[in-house]
Protein backbone atom coordinates (compact mmCIF):
# COMPACT_ATOMS: atom_id res chain seq x y z
CA UNK A 1 0.00 0.00 0.00
CA UNK A 2 2.76 2.66 0.89
CA UNK A 3 5.22 3.61 -1.92
CA UNK A 4 7.25 5.83 -0.41
CA UNK A 5 7.34 8.26 3.03
CA UNK A 6 9.81 11.37 2.55
CA UNK A 7 9.92 14.87 4.29
CA UNK A 8 12.00 16.22 6.79
CA UNK A 9 10.78 16.71 10.91
CA UNK A 10 7.69 16.76 10.96
CA UNK A 11 6.33 17.85 7.42
CA UNK A 12 6.42 14.73 5.56
CA UNK A 13 4.55 13.27 2.98
CA UNK A 14 3.05 9.61 2.23
CA UNK A 15 3.16 7.98 -1.01
CA UNK A 16 0.27 5.48 -1.59
CA UNK A 17 0.81 3.04 -5.11
CA UNK A 18 -3.03 4.08 -5.35
CA UNK A 19 -5.37 6.35 -4.78
CA UNK A 20 -7.83 4.17 -3.69
CA UNK A 21 -5.21 3.33 -0.88
CA UNK A 22 -4.82 7.12 -0.45
CA UNK A 23 -8.54 7.32 0.23
CA UNK A 24 -9.16 5.03 2.59
CA UNK A 25 -6.32 6.39 4.72
CA UNK A 26 -7.42 9.55 4.97
CA UNK A 27 -10.83 8.24 5.47
CA UNK A 28 -9.68 6.00 8.35
CA UNK A 29 -7.91 9.39 10.08
CA UNK A 30 -10.75 11.29 9.63
CA UNK A 31 -13.31 8.65 11.35
CA UNK A 32 -10.53 9.03 13.76
CA UNK A 33 -10.35 12.52 14.48
CA UNK A 34 -7.06 13.52 12.54
CA UNK A 35 -7.84 16.20 9.67
CA UNK A 36 -5.88 15.10 6.84
CA UNK A 37 -6.16 14.96 3.42
CA UNK A 38 -4.11 14.38 -0.20
CA UNK A 39 -1.92 16.62 -1.30
CA UNK A 40 -3.24 18.99 -4.91
CA UNK A 41 -0.87 17.86 -7.37
CA UNK A 42 -0.78 13.80 -6.77
CA UNK A 43 -4.00 12.21 -5.39
CA UNK A 44 -1.99 9.50 -4.59
CA UNK A 45 0.28 11.25 -1.20
CA UNK A 46 -0.89 12.69 2.09
CA UNK A 47 0.93 15.79 3.27
CA UNK A 48 1.39 15.81 7.10
CA UNK A 49 2.21 19.59 7.68
CA UNK A 50 1.04 19.83 11.89
CA UNK A 51 1.35 23.40 13.31
CA UNK A 52 4.44 23.62 15.21
CA UNK A 53 2.54 24.52 18.77
CA UNK A 54 1.63 21.03 18.82
CA UNK A 55 2.00 19.36 22.17
CA UNK A 56 4.02 15.91 22.59
CA UNK A 57 0.91 13.94 23.60
CA UNK A 58 -0.83 15.49 20.23
CA UNK A 59 2.23 14.15 18.22
CA UNK A 60 1.59 11.11 19.69
CA UNK A 61 -2.06 10.57 19.22
CA UNK A 62 -1.60 11.55 15.57
CA UNK A 63 1.18 9.11 14.70
CA UNK A 64 -1.33 6.48 16.69
CA UNK A 65 -4.11 6.93 14.29
CA UNK A 66 -1.82 6.96 11.44
CA UNK A 67 -0.60 3.64 12.17
CA UNK A 68 -4.35 2.46 13.08
CA UNK A 69 -4.76 3.82 9.72
CA UNK A 70 -2.10 2.34 7.85
CA UNK A 71 -2.84 -1.05 9.93
CA UNK A 72 -6.35 -1.40 8.60
CA UNK A 73 -5.25 -1.14 5.12
CA UNK A 74 -3.06 -3.96 5.03
CA UNK A 75 -6.16 -5.91 6.31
Amino acid sequence: AVKDIRGLGSFFAIEFHGEHATQRFVQNCRAAGLIIGWTLHRTTVVRAAPPLCMSEKEVQQALAIMLAALNRLLR
